[in-house]
């Protein structure tokens, strides 16, 4: 009985110590999230990614505006600069895993913050969603970025229930703003979208 007790009191004291680390890492990373440039003109930029439609499988190109874009005679695919994903099977796997995109990726990602391979995790993505092999790429290294710089907030907003809740301040209606995604959005979005090109809000 007494070894039991030993254990058990060791084992709380690990948990203990695991949870004030965690506490610890969240806040650092917080403090340094909420230190990067607002994001918001990723997605509300002028400039536009067009293509030919009768010719939509050639390279997708950057146009300053929509106005550009229409006076030489493309079709705006979606606002912001081109990427790897800017390109119709791409766009399409977008359009039609929108609903379930982020449960599927999700479920993927805890690949990263499990310390499971790479491999793996691309291969998950693969699977799930079926992105082209460069897209692809774009979303393991925006997860492995996310895995390294925001794990310990991930994992608290994770066990603590919040991971659907809002509770970062000054985001307003923005429900799905926990503090999870609030540091990938922060620290690993902007060059995540600078390599993709291509993200939901940029779809409209």
């Amino acid at each position: 009985i007494f070894w039991c007790f030993r254990c058990g009191l060791v084992f709380m004291f690990i948990i203990y110590g695991v949870f004030i680390a965690l506490m610890i890492g969240s806040r650092v990373e917080n403090t340094e999230a909420a230190k990067r440039p607002d994001t918001t003109g990723a997605f509300t930029t002028q400039k536009v990614c067009a293509f030919d439609t009768s010719s939509p499988w050639d390279d997708f190109q950057t146009y300053e505006n929509k106005m550009e874009a229409h006076l030489a005679n493309k079709q705006v695919a979606h606002c912001g600069e081109c990427g790897t994903c800017s390109n119709p099977h791409d766009i399409v796997r977008y359009v039609e895993t929108r609903k379930t995109i982020a449960v599927e990726s999700k479920s993927c990602g805890s690949n990263v913050f499990l310390g499971w391979m790479l491999g793996s995790l691309r291969g998950c993505l693969e699977d799930k969603i079926a992105f082209t092999p460069g897209c692809t790429q774009c979303w393991v290294d925006n997860m492995q970025s996310t895995a390294t710089y925001c794990i310990s907030t991930c994992m608290r907003t994770m066990f603590s229930g919040l991971m659907t809740n809002n509770n970062v301040p000054g985001v307003g209606e923005a429900s799905w703003m926990n503090q999870c995604f609030f540091c990938d959005e922060k620290i690993s979005g902007p060059e995540f979208v600078r390599c993709s090109g291509v993200a939901r809000r940029r779809l409209g």
